[in-house]
Parts: structure tokens; sequence; C-alpha cells
């Protein structure tokens, strides 16, 4: 992860780049669809639902394009799960996974 201050506010520029949001994500696009013949989340192979992308590693942050295997094609839910702002990890579809989603969702 870049530093504060001045790192961040270019690493937040690069987010809303071109290069990010058309070359890279075509790029990605494209990998996901010759690895599993569709678009889907490479976590839990969600399909139909609007992908994001997700830096592995930033090793290669503004170069992406050099090492495409640094960036993963993932839906919503798996993204969230990746930044830990839920417990919820749609790739895990153990009983005691779908039992802790249900009680975040308060049902």
């Amino acid at each position: 992860m870049p530093t504060w201050s001045n790192d961040y506010n270019r690493y937040l520029a690069h987010l809303k780049s071109e290069y990010w949001t058309t070359h890279v994500h075509e790029a990605v696009k494209a990998r996901c669809l010759r690895r599993n013949g569709e678009i889907c989340c490479e976590r839990c192979g969600t399909t139909g639902e609007v992908l994001q992308k997700h830096h592995l590693s930033y090793n290669w942050l503004y170069h992406e394009l050099d090492n495409l295997d640094s960036i993963l094609w993932v839906c919503e839910d798996c993204h969230r799960y990746l930044h830990k702002k839920s417990q919820y990890d749609p790739a895990d579809t153990s009983l005691k996974a779908l039992e802790r989603r249900i009680k975040e969702l308060g049902l």
C-alpha cells in the first residue's frame, strides 16, 4: 500500500486514470474470459454481477499490465471480504460461513 499524503493522492488518481479504468480493466476481463470461459468472480465464481479489480500485491502498482496476476477480478462481496469490511466470505460455502452471513445480515 502506498504511503499517505502525496503517494495516496497519486494512488487515488491512478484508480481514476484511463490506464486503470480502461487498459487494465479490459486486460483483466480478457484474462478471466480465457481462464474461465466466462466473465466471473475469480474467487467465488459468481456471474452476472458488476465485477471489480483488486490488487493482490502493490509491487506492480502503476505497472499492472506487466503482471496481470497481481490483479484479481472479484464481485463486490468478495472485494468487501478481501478488504476486511465483511466477515462473509462468498468463496466459503460451508454451513458455518452461511450462518455467519445470516447473522451479519441480521436475519
